[in-house]
């Protein structure tokens, strides 16, 4: 019995190019073709430098699997850098992982989601975008 392989783009570009949009599919199979660990050296060493010419103050660049995985990845570094365990998130979705899961009834609410240890809640403040009061409030 003959099958059929289906490759979509997932994440936030689907809503931009549409399901099964050719170009996608192309680059999506021609990049499973190369296998899927991001972090050893390939072609994408070349993106890397390409981001590093267009964002100058970039002096390392990584790319994850997900914005979830990126947040949590770029919490951790400022706090290692930092020495700090509060944090800021402000007006958007920022990934799945306990340092940014907030929202019940809408993901802006600011009640930590069920499971979500209070301890972990208490390290991040909800601030507006643009709104300085809000950021330096104790």
């Amino acid at each position: 019995m003959a099958t059929s392989t289906s490759i979509t783009p997932a994440g936030h570009g689907r809503p931009a190019v549409g399901p099964h949009h050719p170009a996608v599919v192309r680059a999506v199979a021609e990049q499973v073709t190369r296998g899927r660990i991001r972090q050893l050296p390939t072609n994408w060493k070349c993106a890397a430098e390409l981001v590093q010419q267009l964002v100058p103050s970039a002096h390392r660049v990584r790319f994850t699997s997900s914005g979830t995985e990126a947040t949590l990845l770029a919490l951790r570094l400022s706090r290692a850098h930092t020495g700090r365990s509060r944090s800021c998130a402000c007006g958007a979705f920022h990934g799945w992982h306990d340092h940014m899961a907030f929202g019940v009834t809408s993901h802006f609410d600011g009640t930590p989601t069920p499971g979500v240890l209070p301890a972990v809640a208490g390290e991040i403040r909800l601030v507006q975008v643009a709104d300085r009061a809000s950021v330096a409030a104790p």
